[in-house]
């Protein structure tokens, strides 16, 4: 069963909205100071969801200004980096010493792991996706920590999709399963992943390694794998490919594989989940068998066969 949103509204509090908004912040977002013009008239709205480690927000309100101090990071750090969708208004994102401003259609994402302003001058609506930290890092490993705000424009390549799907996460009136939650925060983390990457502080070459790996492992298994789909598949040219591996893996992209392959084959026939060498092999993506016992014997100073026997007794 999903979990219920939970719903805050000034509607009702009257001269005590302030206060009242300044706690549903803190507990529907994150913690944090709120402030708005004195004697101004303020109202607001919010819903907000926690689903496999990511919060979810959606809310509207008067202009106001949000302050996360060092002192709320020292209290509690965030696990999360919180990307957001300006709706309406605008948003201005302030962290260290740069300042990013946000109009309707663009997004954003902060790490709230260091003290930031965000003001809104103007009434605001915006969808918030708290995406945990650990979820962006394995993606690529620059975005573990943000060092200043960085802004998706409305006009790239998948802002409709990142639209259209953080719209779907934050609808309150819809009720997803958990699979459809997963696989709509699958699609968020890896547009931020490619988008916001070169805003993170490893240096893009490493980034562009990072999902060349990324892309190994998932074709592993496909016998087809070669340096030409591999670098189709990441948008970069061969050439640079074969760089990348210089720079970063001091070994060639075919060497690469094939130790990836023999370390995969190797786990699976220790942990007796093959029931045959050549299974083992296959499913690794080797399709000649003579070849991968010997690379298999090179590298491990041991038969393939041997170590298959040892895992099924042990399973």
């Amino acid at each position: 069963m999903a979990p219920e949103w939970h719903h805050w509204s000034t509607l009702d509090h009257g001269p005590h909205a302030l206060a009242f908004w300044h706690d549903a912040v803190c507990a529907g977002v994150l913690d944090s100071e709120f402030c708005a013009e004195p004697g101004a008239a303020f109202a607001g709205t919010m819903s907000s969801q926690t689903r496999t480690e990511a919060r979810l927000v959606n809310f509207a309100s008067s202009p106001h200004r949000i302050r996360r101090s060092q002192r709320h990071v020292s209290r509690r750090d965030s696990d999360h980096l919180m990307l957001s969708l300006q709706v309406r208004g605008r948003a201005v994102m302030s962290q260290g010493e740069t300042q990013v401003c946000l109009q309707p259609g663009e997004f954003g994402l902060l790490d709230p792991s260091s003290a930031f302003d965000i003001d809104f001058p103007e009434p605001t609506a915006r969808r918030l996706v708290l995406l945990p930290r650990h979820v962006l890092a394995a993606r690529s490993p620059g975005l573990r920590r943000l060092r200043e705000p960085a802004r998706l424009p409305a006009g790239m390549a998948f802002a409709p999709v990142l639209t259209e799907t953080m719209r779907l996460l934050t609808e309150t009136g819809l009720t997803l399963e958990s699979r459809t939650v997963d696989t709509l925060l699958d699609t968020v983390a890896e547009i931020v992943a490619l988008q916001c990457a070169p805003a993170a502080a490893a240096p893009s070459t490493e980034l562009s390694f990072v999902g060349v790996k990324r892309h190994i492992d998932t074709a592993i298994a496909d016998p087809g794998l070669s340096p030409a789909s591999a670098a189709a598949a990441c948008r970069i040219s061969v050439r640079t490919l074969h760089r990348l591996f210089a720079r970063h893996a001091q070994q060639s992209f075919e060497a690469y594989v094939v130790q990836t392959r023999l370390a995969l084959a190797r786990e699976l026939l220790a942990a007796g989940k093959a029931r045959t060498v050549s299974e083992a092999a296959f499913a690794c993506g080797f399709n000649n068998l003579s070849h991968f016992t010997r690379r298999f014997s090179e590298r491990y100073g041991e038969l393939p066969v041997n170590l298959l026997r040892q895992g099924q007794a042990g399973a």
